[in-house]
């Protein structure tokens, strides 16, 4: 089984700013464009070990 303890899990936006995104989406495929988003998806990430 692959070890999965170091992967990050990503954290939900909420429903607002996932609403937001779908109509950036639908706007950018009705032009024709390629919807690329403005910020990194979030994400948790663990603390560097400490020695």
């Amino acid at each position: 089984m692959a070890n999965k303890t170091n992967q990050t899990k990503s954290k939900r936006l909420s429903q607002s700013q996932r609403k937001h995104v779908q109509r950036l989406k639908q706007a950018a495929r009705k032009t024709g464009t390629v919807y690329t988003p403005s910020r990194p998806v979030v994400s948790i990430s663990r603390p560097p070990a400490s020695p």
